[in-house]
């Protein structure tokens, strides 16, 4: 799993879908919750408040 990764925001097609990807597959916790417009997620390992946040993305073709 991921221990640190210190700041990163992504935006997303589908802010649950990725919260689920990176919580299953990394093991990020969700700290902080906008279901369907933004979560911000920490790594296993981390002291950080949060290490990675996502966002929905405002218009097609920002998704990344």
């Amino acid at each position: 799993p991921v221990q640190r990764l210190i700041h990163a925001v992504l935006y997303v097609r589908d802010v649950d879908k990725s919260v689920a990807f990176y919580s299953e597959a990394l093991g990020f916790r969700v700290k902080v919750s906008m279901p369907g417009r933004a979560a911000f997620l920490q790594a296993e390992g981390s002291t950080n408040d949060h290490d990675l946040g996502l966002r929905k993305a405002a218009r097609p073709g920002m998704e990344t």
